[in-house]
C-alpha cells in the first residue's frame, strides 16, 4: 500500500507522467551519472489556453492524454517525462549526439502535427507543440542551468511561431 500512495504522489493524475518534484529529483541524479550526451527538452502545447476556450476543457484534458501518449510512446526507454505546469513538459533523455536529439524532436513535432483529437465522433482539433533543448556539456554545469538553458530555447521558440523547436546555443 506504501509503495501505490508513494506512486501515485510522485505522478501527474491527468496524464500519468512524472510530477515536478519528482521529475526534477530524478533529473538530479541522472544528470550526476550522465555524460555529455545527455539532452533535456521543455516542451508546450501551442495555444492550450485557446483549446480549453474553443472546445472546453475535457477537450483539453484530451489533448494532454493524447499528446503525453505518443511523446511517452517515441522518447528513447532511458528517458523521464515530467509536467511542468499546465500544458508544459519536461523531459530529460540520452542520445549519441545533438543530431539524434533534434531528429527526436522533429518526430514528435511531425506526429503530433498529424494528430487529431477527437472531441466526439464527428467533431475534433488538431494542435501542434513548440519546444527548447540543450544538452549537458560545457554551457550547462548543473541541472539548474541546463533547465535554464532549455527553458531559454523554449522562450526563443514560442516567440517564433507555433510549432518551432530551437536548440539551445549561446548566441539565442
Amino acid at each position: 500500500m506504501f509503495h501505490e500512495l508513494k506512486l501515485t504522489a510522485s505522478r501527474d493524475k491527468l496524464t500519468g507522467t512524472y510530477n515536478q518534484q519528482t521529475f526534477m529529483e530524478m533529473a538530479q541524479n541522472i544528470y550526476a551519472k550522465a555524460d555529455n550526451q545527455l539532452f533535456m527538452m521543455i516542451l508546450n502545447i501551442d495555444a492550450f489556453q485557446a483549446i480549453n476556450e474553443q472546445h472546453g476543457t475535457y477537450a483539453g484534458e484530451q489533448a494532454l492524454k493524447r499528446v503525453i501518449w505518443f511523446i511517452t510512446h517515441l522518447l528513447p526507454h532511458n528517458a523521464i517525462l515530467g509536467r511542468m505546469d499546465g500544458a508544459v513538459f519536461a523531459t530529460l533523455f540520452q542520445v549519441a549526439t545533438q543530431a539524434d536529439a533534434i531528429s527526436l524532436a522533429e518526430k514528435i513535432h511531425a506526429i503530433i502535427f498529424q494528430l487529431k483529437i477527437k472531441i466526439t465522433p464527428q467533431q475534433g482539433f488538431s494542435c501542434t507543440i513548440s519546444s527548447g533543448i540543450a544538452q549537458k556539456g560545457k554551457n550547462s554545469c548543473s541541472l539548474d542551468t541546463l533547465f535554464k538553458n532549455t527553458n531559454t530555447a523554449l522562450h526563443q521558440a514560442n516567440s517564433k511561431g507555433r510549432n518551432r523547436m530551437v536548440f539551445f546555443t549561446q548566441a539565442v
